[in-house]
């Protein structure tokens, strides 16, 4: 049975969860070219995706500190609104057209 050699070297001076342990001992593994396992890589696509969802997460909360914005929970309200934003950007026939139809009385 052949043993296996570990040539590398892993920088602990700034981790502060056992995630970042872990991701070290990958990013370690991976400058010395050697092979990571499948839960390795899955492992830094689900730490990936925790970034990214934490770094949208603070956006927002920055966005929504840094302005006035009103959550509106009624929906009745909601719809309302919606209703009159459609209304008032609804595309018109251009005015010649709308004359046109004025003039020959079609609508």
């Amino acid at each position: 049975m052949k043993k296996a050699k570990f040539n590398y070297v892993v920088d602990l001076t700034d981790v502060e969860t056992c995630e970042d342990i872990q991701l070290e001992f990958i990013k370690a593994k991976c400058l010395q070219g050697q092979k990571i396992t499948m839960d390795e890589f899955k492992f830094i696509i689900k730490y990936g995706a925790e970034l990214a969802f934490d770094a949208i997460d603070a956006g927002i909360e920055a966005l929504v500190a840094s302005s006035n914005y009103h959550r509106i929970e009624d929906d009745d309200l909601v719809q309302d609104m919606l209703k009159l934003i459609e209304k008032h950007t609804k595309s018109r026939k251009p005015w010649y057209k709308r004359l046109w139809a004025w003039i020959t009385r079609k609508k």
